[in-house]
Formats: C-alpha cells, sequence, structure tokens
C-alpha cells in the first residue's frame, strides 16, 4: 500500500480519533447550551489543550451552541467547551452550508467565511395568478371589494398592481384600495391610489407614484363606478363587497359575500422594524488558520470572565439517584419553609394562624413535581392541607 497516497485522509482520521478520544476521557458537567463571548475574544482548539496552535479567534457579542466537559480533578481541573457549528442556524456561530457557503463533496467540511450584509428592501407579493379567467364584473358598478383571504402579513408599501384585463374601456375610476377590519364584515378604508385607465385587454401593470402605506393585517380591495373589468373565476377566495362605494373615515358594511378569485398582484417592499434582524449571515471569526478546514471538533476553553451560559437547549438525563435527590431536594425545602411560619397566638388567632401557615405550603401540580421523582404527594391534591379522595385509597403515594 502507497503511504503517501492517503496521507491527508489518515491525518484528518487521527484527528478526529484523537478529539474523540479527548472527548471521552473528559466528563460532560452539563448539557447542551448556548454561550455567548461576553468581552474581547475567545480562542479555539482542535483539541482541549491551550498550547496548541489556536484555529480561529471569536469576537465579543458572538453566539454559539456548545457542550461544558471537565478535564482533570482537583487543582489542575479545567473546563472546555465542544463547539456545535454544524446544523445552528444564523445569526449564531455556524459553518458551512448554514452560513451560506456552497459545501461539495470536494469542498472542506467547515471553512472560515465573510459575513454577508442584509438587504435594505425585501419585496413581496399579496394576489392570485394574473390569467385569464372566465367571468368579469361588467354588471356590477359603483361597487368596492374586499378579498378577505389576503391579508398583509407585514407592514410595507405597494409599489404597483398588476391585473387581467377583461374588457377594455367600460370602467369608470378604478382604484386599488387598502381596508383595515373593524369588526366581523364591518370594514374601513385607509388608503387608495389614483383612478386607474384600463385602456386594453390583458395583463396590465400600474406602478403608483406614490407609495400606499400598509399595516400587517391590512387587506387589499378595489372599487368601480363604472362596470368591472378585472377577470374572475367562482369558488376560491372569501371575497366581500358593497353596492354604494364610501370613502375613508367611516364604517363599511360589507353586505354581500362571495367565493370568487379576481386576476390580480400587488407588489409591495417590506420596511417593518427588525426586517435585518435575521438577514445577515453568520458572523464571521476575527482571524482563523488554514487548519480550521480541516478540524473534525473545536474546543474553547471555559472563561469565566469572557464566556457566558445564556441558557439551556437541552434537558439533564435522568439517573438512578434522581430519586434520592428528590427526596432529599424536598426534605430541605421543608425545613427551610417551617422556619419560616409565621408566630402563633392564642385562641381563635391560634387556628388561623395555622391553618394560614399550613395552607402557605400548598403547592400547584406545575411546581410540585418539580421537585423531583421522590417528592411525596397527596393522592389527588398537593400540599400539607389537601385531603385524600378517601381513606380507603391511603393518604401518600410516590410519584414515578
Amino acid at each position: 500500500m502507497d503511504g503517501s497516497m492517503s496521507q491527508g485522509a489518515l491525518d484528518s482520521d487521527s484527528l478526529a480519533v484523537s478529539s474523540q478520544s479527548r472527548a471521552k476521557r473528559g466528563v460532560t458537567v452539563g448539557t447542551k447550551g448556548m454561550y455567548e463571548v461576553t468581552s474581547g475574544a475567545s480562542l479555539t482548539f482542535s483539541e482541549p489543550d491551550a498550547t496548541g496552535t489556536p484555529l480561529c479567534a471569536i469576537k465579543a457579542g458572538v453566539r454559539f451552541h456548545g457542550v461544558p466537559y471537565t478535564f482533570g480533578n482537583g487543582h489542575s481541573r479545567k473546563e472546555w467547551i465542544m463547539l456545535h457549528t454544524e446544523d445552528v442556524p444564523p445569526p449564531l456561530l455556524c459553518f458551512g452550508k448554514e452560513a451560506g457557503l456552497q459545501v461539495g463533496k470536494d469542498s472542506a467540511e467547515r471553512r472560515a467565511h465573510n459575513p454577508k450584509s442584509g438587504i435594505a428592501a425585501m419585496i413581496l407579493t399579496l394576489g392570485n395568478p394574473v390569467v385569464p379567467r372566465k367571468f368579469t364584473a361588467r354588471n356590477m358598478k359603483d361597487i368596492q371589494f374586499v378579498d378577505t383571504d389576503k391579508q398583509f402579513a407585514c407592514a410595507g408599501s405597494i409599489a404597483g398592481v398588476k391585473f387581467y384585463v377583461g374588457y377594455a374601456n367600460i370602467q369608470y375610476d378604478l382604484r386599488i384600495q387598502v381596508y383595515r377590519r373593524v369588526r366581523d364584515d364591518i370594514f374601513r378604508l385607509i388608503t387608495e391610489s389614483p383612478p386607474i385607465a384600463c385602456p386594453d385587454s390583458g395583463v396590465q401593470t400600474y406602478m403608483m407614484p406614490k407609495p400606499l402605506i400598509v399595516s400587517r393585517g391590512d387587506y387589499i380591495g378595489w372599487s368601480h363606478n363604472g362596470a368591472g373589468m378585472i377577470a374572475y373565476d367562482t369558488g376560491g377566495n372569501n371575497v366581500v363587497w358593497n353596492i354604494g362605494r364610501q370613502g375613508k373615515g367611516v364604517n363599511i358594511d360589507m353586505k354581500n359575500s362571495g367565493s370568487l378569485t379576481f386576476s390580480y398582484e400587488v407588489m409591495y417592499n417590506n420596511h417593518c422594524e427588525g426586517h435585518m434582524l435575521y438577514k445577515a449571515s453568520a458572523p464571521a471569526p476575527l482571524f482563523h488558520s488554514p487548519e480550521l478546514d480541516y478540524a473534525q471538533v473545536l474546543w474553547m476553553k471555559m472563561d469565566d470572565k469572557c464566556v457566558n451560559r445564556v441558557r439551556d437547549l437541552e434537558r439533564a438525563p435522568k439517573s438512578a439517584d434522581d430519586d434520592e435527590l428528590g427526596i432529599e431536594y424536598c426534605r430541605s425545602q421543608s425545613r427551610s419553609q417551617s422556619q419560616l411560619l409565621p408566630p402563633i397566638s392564642g385562641g381563635m388567632s391560634k387556628m388561623a394562624s395555622i391553618s394560614q401557615s399550613m395552607n402557605e405550603l400548598n403547592s400547584p401540580y406545575s411546581e410540585w413535581v418539580k421537585r423531583g421523582n421522590g417528592c411525596w404527594i397527596n393522592y389527588r391534591r398537593y400540599g400539607p392541607r389537601r385531603d385524600p379522595p378517601n381513606d380507603n385509597c391511603g393518604r401518600w403515594r410516590q410519584l414515578n
């Protein structure tokens, strides 16, 4: 066998085996969690050994997924975090396809990258396919429509509209409108376009001279004084309409409704706040070495001064000691709570104080079951003042 033929493969395999063996020799001290570099920069290594060559540096403000491990005992004890950078969505630290890289069979599995900026605006569409349809509303005059199946998913501005004209030059005062629901079938007209001329049949595109501002949850609609010209089919969307057009500032009762699909589509830009939040790719390291492309595992030293665990991502696995720990926890809680009972006075106030003190120890089920599998509870309720359903069933039982 040629020793030079697969030297690279042997090196990468040896790195993987070495890292995995390191993890096995270490003891996990927690579950997978989300971490953040809080200040400065933190170095990553291919092994949990700070004397090695750093692969990259992660700057402050970057969050990542990882699992904590501990190595050694006593004064020589050290804590490290094994980073997870695969199947992690941006803007968390990740490499490969999640970060926007084209990773193929001939590419490295992990590669540093440059962050990509988000887009200033996102063009969305709302409506139905603009295609020829069987009918037109030629006999429906002086009317306003609302397509209640078409709501704006975010705040923005309508830039233009495209629709299919079934019959040309029969309309009068066609306007694209935006409605907001008041209640049930009561709507208010929020804004509308100038009159749109339809000189030709077929697909027509109209760009707004001034964008129409919309809010999330608004509805698209339109109106015309003369005969209708937008083609439609029966069935599909729930459309309501009112005969006798009304303007802004009044509640409009859309008394009529039907299932109709009109050939129209509005184009609007998304300008809502937070639009840029998840449109930037994962953060790039401050620096990286070429070895980063071939590292099988990334390790980061746990330093409380610059790395902080933000929250847990997985629950701790159950062990055989859970029951014993749960019982001990309940005992300690009972001792601590018994010391906080209010003083008991004589007479009726004494009985009231006892009852009040005991009732304060009662807990809802959601809180009581958190005490562990060894908690002793009442058969039906949870706390010292709760009675069992009957004496024959026994007063106490243990949670499984």
